[in-house]
Formats: C-alpha cells, sequence, structure tokens
C-alpha cells in the first residue's frame, strides 16, 4: 500500500531572519518590536524550526493602497447577489514583506472545493447519537496568485479566518505561513505572522527505507490486474474511447477526524482548521504540472466526538486503513444524488501511526493504488502534522489516481533541487513542490482508460432547506437496512408504520431488530418520521417521556419435563414515549422455571432433540446422526458431533430458552436469549 514518509513531510521547516517591515504602499509600517509566543504548543513547534520569518501582513485594495490590519475578507449580501448575477468573484488583497521584497497577493474566494450542500456531521458513538448540519462554511478560504512588482511569480492558497494560514508556491519554494496564536490584538495594530519552508534534507545515499509500499514492477501490477477484474465484472461491455480526452473532474470527498483530532485542535476549531487544509489540496490539484483538471470538493465532514463503533484506529497503518476503508463504505449513500454521497474518503488521525507494526513510527499516511471509484478501496489515512497535512493528503489522494512513487523504477526519480509531490521522501534543497511528468502520465493512464468514471457529475445538488438535518434524510430505509443487515438488505415495502419499526428484507424474509426508522426518514408525501411519529417535514412536536405498563401473563412452559423456562413482559406504553421522550428503564422482561420434574428416561435431553433437527441436513453433502457436546467457555451455543465421527460443529449461536447451561440439568442455570441464567420459582 502506498504510504507518506515522516522525513519528508513532518520536519518542513524554514529558511530564516526576522524581516524589517519596510514601506508599504501609499504608507509605512513601523519595525516591530521582540514577537512572544504564548501558544505554548507553537512555540514547542517553533523551537524546532531551524529558520523562521517573522512578518506583518496587511489588506490592501486592487492598487496597493493600505485598507486594514485587519486581515478578515468581509463578503456582503451585495456582494453574493452580484456574484450570482454576473459572475464576478469576490475578490481580496493582502501584502506581505518577504525576504525584503514586497510581495502583493491577488486572491478570490474558493468558492468551489466546498459542495453547496456540504454537511458537518458530529458523532457520538453510532448513527442513534449524530448531529448533522447543513453548513455554509464562511467565505474565508482563498486562492489566487502572488505578484512582484505587477508580475505574476507564483500562486497561493490560504484562509483568512482568522489571520492567514496556508502556503504559497514561488519559484524558490513553497512557504507556509500562519498567525502567531493567542497574540493580543488591539485596533490599528498588525497581527504577527510567521513563514516557514522545508530546509535541506539528508543526502539520497542517507535516505531512511521507504515504508508501506514497495517501490517494484511486481508490488505495482498486482493492484492494477485486480483493478482491471474489477472493472470486468462491474462494466463487461463497457467500451472506452480510443482518443485521450481532458476534461474537468470533481473528486466529492468526505473527511473524517478522529477523537485525537478533535482534541488537540478543539471541537469549536477544527473545522476551521481542516477546511484550511483541504484548501491547501486543492491548489496542489490545480498546480497545471498534473495535466488534469480535477477539483477537490468537500462535500461531508465528519467530527468523531467519541470513539465510533465499527471504527478502531490503531498505530498500525494497514489495519487502520482496513477498517476505515470498511466503516466509511458502510455509511456512504449509494446513490450519487444523494447529497452526503462521497466518491473518496480521508481520515485525518493525531494517532503516530505506521506501516506494518502496532508502534509509532515515521509513517503519515497510507492509501491503496489505484482504488478511486471503487467504494471498498477509494480511502486512505494521513496523520497529522500541522499544515504540511495538506501535501500528505494530495500525496494520497495520488496514489488512490494510480499514481507510484517517483523514483528509479519509473525514470522520475528528483534530480539535483527539484523534489516532486510523489517522491517517497523530500531530500533536496527548498524548492517548489510539483507533480513529476511521471504523475502525470500515471493519473492521464488512469483517467483514460474510465477508471475515474465516478467523477464526472458537477456536485452542484440541491442544497437542504433546513439547517439541523435528520439522519433518516441522509440514510433512507434501504440504507439503514444495509447498516443493520448487511449490503444486499433493502426494506420491506408491504410493512406500514415505518416510523414505529424498521422492517427490512433479508434473504426473502422481513426482519426487524425492533428499532424505528431514523428521524427524518420519509413516510409519506411532505412527511417524515421523528421520534416514532409520521408528522409534516420540519415539525417538531414535545417530548412526552414513556412509563412502564403491567407485567403479561406468563407464558407457555418451553418443555413439558426437566425444567423449561417461561416469561413475563411489560411494554414502555403507559404512556409510551413520544416525540424524542426518554423510553422507559429498568426490566422489561422476567423468567422463571417451570415444569421441574425430571423427564423419563427414554426420552431425549433438550440439547439432544436440537442437535437431531440437524440429521437431515446435508453437512459437506453428507448426512449425519448428530449428538450434543458441551463446551464450557460457550455455554447457551449448541455444539454438535455426529455419533461415529471425530469433529463437532457449532449449529447454533444459541440454543432454546430453557436449556441447561451444563451437564446434568440438575442446577436452576438455563440458557435464556443465548445467555446462562440463574432462574427461581416453579410453577
Amino acid at each position: 500500500m502506498p504510504c507518506a514518509q515522516r522525513s519528508w513531510l513532518a520536519n518542513l521547516s524554514v529558511v530564516a531572519y526576522l524581516l524589517n517591515f519596510g514601506v508599504l504602499c501609499y504608507g509605512s509600517q513601523a519595525q516591530p518590536g521582540p514577537v512572544q509566543f504564548p501558544d505554548r504548543r507553537q512555540e514547542h513547534f517553533l523551537k524546532a524550526l531551524p529558520e523562521y520569518h517573522v512578518v506583518a501582513p496587511v489588506r490592501v485594495d486592487a492598487r496597493g493602497h493600505f485598507l486594514s490590519y485587519g486581515l478578515h475578507h468581509p463578503v456582503t449580501d451585495n456582494s453574493r447577489r452580484k456574484r450570482d448575477v454576473d459572475g464576478s468573484e469576490d475578490r481580496v488583497y493582502y501584502r506581505i514583506s518577504h525576504e525584503e521584497k514586497d510581495l502583493f497577493f491577488n486572491l478570490s474566494v474558493n468558492q468551489g472545493f466546498l459542495s453547496k450542500s456540504y454537511i458537518l456531521e458530529r458523532r457520538y458513538g453510532n448513527l442513534s447519537h449524530v448531529k448533522m448540519v447543513a453548513s455554509s462554511a464562511p467565505p474565508c478560504h482563498l486562492r489566487g496568485t502572488v505578484l512582484q512588482q505587477g508580475a505574476s511569480i507564483g500562486t497561493a492558497a490560504l484562509s483568512a479566518c482568522q489571520g492567514l494560514t496556508g502556503f504559497f508556491h514561488l519559484p524558490h519554494g513553497d512557504f507556509f505561513i500562519e498567525p502567531v496564536k493567542k497574540h493580543p490584538l488591539a485596533e490599528g495594530e498588525y497581527h504577527p505572522h510567521i513563514i516557514y519552508r522545508k530546509p535541506r534534507q539528508r543526502p539520497p545515499e542517507k535516505e531512511e527505507p521507504t515504508c508501506g509500499l514497495k517501490d517494484g514492477l511486481a508490488t505495482s501490477q498486482k493492484p492494477e490486474r485486480q483493478r482491471e477484474e474489477w472493472e470486468r465484472s462491474q462494466w463487461p461491455r463497457r467500451s472506452l474511447s480510443r482518443r485521450s480526452i481532458s476534461k474537468e473532474r470533481w473528486v466529492e470527498t468526505l473527511v473524517v477526524a478522529d477523537t485525537k483530532m478533535i482534541e488537540y485542535h478543539g471541537s469549536d476549531s477544527v473545522e476551521s482548521y481542516i477546511l484550511t487544509i483541504m484548501n491547501m489540496v486543492t491548489g496542489l490539484f490545480h498546480n497545471p504540472s498534473i495535466g488534469n483538471a480535477i477539483h477537490i470538493v468537500v462535500v461531508r465532514l465528519i467530527l468523531l466526538e467519541e470513539e465510533e463503533q465499527g471504527l478502531k484506529i490503531t498505530h498500525h497503518a494497514e489495519k487502520t486503513l482496513s477498517s476505515f476503508c470498511k466503516w466509511q463504505k458502510s455509511i456512504n449513500p449509494k446513490s450519487d444524488l444523494n447529497p452526503a454521497h462521497h466518491d473518496v474518503a480521508v481520515l485525518l488521525t493525531r494517532k503516530d501511526i505506521c506501516a506494518g507494526v502496532n508502534r509509532p513510527c515515521e509513517t503519515l499516511g497510507l492509501s491503496h493504488l489505484s482504488g478511486m471509484c471503487q467504494p471498498h478501496r477509494s480511502c486512505n489515512i494521513n496523520e497529522d502534522s500541522g499544515l504540511p497535512l495538506a501535501f500528505t493528503i494530495a500525496h494520497e489522494l495520488g496514489h488512490s489516481f494510480g499514481i507510484q512513487h517517483d523514483g528509479k523504477e519509473n525514470d522520475c526519480e528528483p534530480e539535483g533541487r527539484h523534489p516532486y509531490l510523489m517522491s517517497r521522501q523530500l531530500q533536496y534543497n527548498p524548492s517548489p513542490l510539483t507533480w513529476s511528468k511521471c504523475s502525470k502520465e500515471y493519473i492521464t493512464r488512469f483517467l483514460d482508460r474510465g477508471w475515474g468514471f465516478c467523477l464526472d457529475d458537477i456536485p452542484q445538488k440541491k442544497g437542504l432547506k433546513s439547517k439541523v438535518i435528520a439522519p433518516g434524510v441522509i440514510y433512507d430505509v434501504h440504507h439503514q437496512c444495509q447498516l443493520q443487515y448487511g449490503p444486499n438488505a433493502t426494506f420491506c415495502q408491504e410493512v406500514e408504520n415505518v416510523c414505529q419499526t424498521l422492517w427490512c428484507s433479508v434473504k426473502g424474509f422481513c426482519r426487524s431488530k425492533l428499532d424505528a426508522a431514523a428521524d427524518g426518514t420519509r413516510c409519506g408525501e411532505k412527511k417524515w418520521c421523528m421520534a416514532g411519529k409520521c408528522i409534516t417535514v420540519g415539525k417538531k412536536p414535545e417530548s412526552i417521556p414513556g412509563g412502564w405498563g403491567r407485567w403479561s401473563p406468563w407464558s407457555h412452559c418451553s418443555r413439558t419435563c426437566g425444567a423449561g423456562a417461561q416469561s413475563a413482559e411489560r411494554l414502555c406504553n403507559n404512556p409510551e414515549p413520544k416525540f424524542g421522550g426518554k423510553y422507559c428503564t429498568g426490566e422489561r422482561k422476567r423468567y422463571r422455571l417451570c415444569n421441574v420434574h425430571p423427564c423419563r428416561p427414554d426420552v431425549p435431553t433438550f440439547r439432544q432433540m436440537q442437535c437431531s433437527e440437524f440429521d437431515t441436513v446435508p453437512y459437506k453433502n453428507e448426512l449425519y446422526h448428530w449428538f450434543p457436546v458441551f463446551n464450557p467457555a460457550h455455554p447457551c451455543e449448541l455444539y454438535c458431533r455426529p455419533i461415529d465421527g471425530q469433529f463437532s460443529e457449532k449449529m447454533l449461536d444459541a440454543v432454546i430458552d430453557g436449556t441447561p447451561c451444563f451437564e446434568g440439568g440438575n442446577s436452576r442455570n438455563v440458557c435464556i436469549n443465548g445467555i446462562c441464567k440463574v432462574l427461581g420459582g416453579r410453577l
């Protein structure tokens, strides 16, 4: 599996000296005094850098006139309407004195990297505890060009949500910029920022071994053959164009941040940080060296406020990737018309991942080669390393497009001072990161083969009217069934009252776990389920907590002799919980022994009777007479063996209620719902 190496990203640092702040166009600026770093983590980060610049960005107009020390880009309703009417863009201009030169930033709001139906989702363990919001992120994510003395010399992807954060690409290197955090701001004073970039890395003869992906022809051919077989199985008659046609592609992206990301960046700040990173990723894919028009579009951001059921994130990169790929597929709506559908999933973690072993090491990312548009393989994991995280994500997305590492195997070994985004690790002097000619050839071949088929639709889906989104709006009844019973399950159409109980068709039979359909599930024309009731869309009635009803009469005994079990239950219907009211807590079903008198000696035991039910069922094309076997570790599972056989087999996950847990059957230990319990009382 492809991966990124910490040594080529984690130590991205700087060229350095403290800038003197000189004359701005139509104004001057005094030199700053010594800058303090109130944020301890940032201070620690800077101490690890060999050098850095301190700069004072200012906002100017299109002609360079000083406007403000405030850097936030205001977007008014008038400017929004103007853009909608005539297509003009919201532009903002900054000037930064960098390396004793004035750089002029001509930027516009990057409207394209967020879907019009962008969803922010906070999850608290599973689908039952989720908050979805059709978010409208502030228009503070920018991209554009860098000019010097009127000539364009580079590009930039910056976010001006709280100061300027991002990177800019110049002929002699890529530079990161971020504000001095927690710096006290006053009216009429600049906000100091730091600029840093990549230092010289170790010479190639001392480079560390790569992680994850073993570069070589044999390693790359296997996933390619598997992809070819998968394509043939999906579209056996599909014909491909004989020509190589360049056209725009839109990569609808799900981004997932784990609990450690939220703990580190803060629940209120992590969204802004992640969107800043993804704005940078968009800029990297807009670099013309890639040779294709590729747009990275974030359609959904999931913040895991608590550990997620079914998703295991560990130091072991391969196991984490496997778990994440399986999980993201399960939550991805199949219909591309669904606003939450994604083409690729990106996991961001603060866990120190490592390729091959469950311990920290230098790995920064991992993905499947040529996995784009395959629902089970279009996914990657990335370790957060600060702003250089954008390069890790771009690197791993490159692998999803079939791009292999640059090196001797493909005649794209970086030469001299020019590293590439798909290098195994950055080795040379600080230079701007671009896509190599090999990367361009790999991704073009991938797209020409039709393997990017899912990227052709423009993500301009109809926006959701309600700001707060119920889970059932995203996951229809069919998807809810698939989450419970697997990918082949569908909704049972003939069953009524889906708001109270969700019934799913599994192998031709309707099954239910007695859960109500998720809030927001469609239950009629302009109606949805809300707290078990089918009501008009948009309404949320007041909640009513539930109360227990009376106990039912005791059920029939499960056996006529030898000690059976019977049960009584009560319902939470006095009253029923309504409109989100709390469900009853406490015992809902109770059991007691019955018919405890011994059976006749010639009567088979209860387990023998259950095993004999399989005498007429072929086992590996043979019929056997089965006899029970006790498994002390799992006393309530049904294990049987052929009377004359030397092997045993588990036949059922749970024996019938009332089956004795142990041999002899003289105790009050009986199996109830697959669990060994001690029952009292008798009839």
